[in-house]
């Protein structure tokens, strides 16, 4: 696998069923030794996170799920039917089943840019591009990525 690229975001303190804490998300861009490309989301609200593994971006869709003029039920079914993997925990804990997955590496480094993203009042793709950058067209796996 080879880190590729990352977009990340906060999406904002409302939803659809009243004011709360927002998410926020990463999602990296990988190749695997195929040539095929693959994101990896890892979203967290509160203590509480996600990690999605498709073959198609799933960023924008996720960002927007909870926008009044969505269709939540359509969105959300779109987004499960890409996935190839799915696992939720609380912050700080990693499912075992993450642990043998080929995108193990990629969603620590998901994780990682999540705690820096919160760390940041207007998170921009700009900062994205600075945080992932020593990390551009290496292996996830590689080790070189600290536990966050």
């Amino acid at each position: 696998m080879l880190v590729r690229g990352m977009r990340w975001g906060y999406e904002g303190d409302d939803c659809a069923c009243g004011m709360g804490e927002g998410s926020t998300f990463a999602e990296i861009m990988v190749t695997d030794e195929k040539g095929r490309n693959w994101f990896v989301l890892v979203s967290k609200i509160l203590e509480f996170e996600r990690f999605y593994i498709a073959p198609v971006p799933l960023f924008d869709l996720e960002m927007h799920l909870f926008d009044y003029e969505v269709n939540y039920d359509y969105e959300s079914a779109k987004i499960k039917e890409a996935l190839t993997e799915e696992y939720a925990c609380r912050e700080g804990v990693m499912p075992e089943a993450v642990l043998s997955s080929r995108f193990y590496g990629t969603v620590k480094l998901g994780r990682l840019a999540v705690r820096e993203c919160e760390k940041l009042g207007e998170p921009d793709e700009a900062g994205a591009r600075a945080f992932l950058s020593p990390y551009i067209g290496t292996d996830p796996d590689s080790g070189e990525i600290p536990d966050p």
